[in-house]
């Protein structure tokens, strides 16, 4: 057996086979990335499994908070659309915060993509809290959420202006 990258992979013998002739290997990561693992048999036949090594469920759901409340967080109090400060949609071809796009659902904070985002953010919490991701999220709630998206009368400040209109 060899892998590629070199250390990307390191395998192991184990008792899972139920029958002789079969040979069980525990895979274990080391690189983040593309491994490709080779196997050469007996009779000289080679067979190659390709992995694709990613963090583990706990680091990738620490990795999310971090990038939702960092490179994600949209803090400027001139935004016209007091949408700030929040989550807001994140174009990763620029790698910068959506503000504006001809799609309205994109760059706000309600409807499909644009709660998308905060939520996103409070829903990690739940699993795995962070101090310094939820007081940016209670500034949200606080300032935008209350503020801003919902009155405390309980209507959207969005919808009664149409209504006026």
């Amino acid at each position: 057996m060899s892998v590629s990258p070199s250390g990307a992979l390191a395998w192991s013998s184990n008792s899972d086979p139920k029958t002789s002739g079969w040979v069980g290997f525990d895979i274990t990561p080391a690189k983040w990335g593309r491994a490709r693992l080779s196997i050469t048999y007996a009779d000289g036949s080679l067979q190659t499994v390709h992995y694709y090594v990613t963090n583990g469920a706990t680091e990738t759901i620490a990795d999310l908070g971090n990038f939702l409340t960092t490179s994600q967080w949209f803090n400027d109090s001139t935004d016209p659309f007091k949408r700030s400060p929040s989550v807001i949609s994140y174009d990763r071809e620029v790698n910068a915060v959506v503000r504006n796009d001809p799609r309205a659902w994109i760059p706000g904070l309600s409807d499909e993509a644009g709660a998308g985002s905060w939520l996103a953010a409070t829903m990690k919490q739940f699993v795995q809290p962070n101090a310094a991701e939820v007081a940016k999220l209670e500034q949200f709630v606080d300032v935008v959420l209350h503020g801003s998206i919902q009155n405390s009368d309980g209507r959207s400040r969005f919808l009664r202006h149409r209504i006026r209109r």
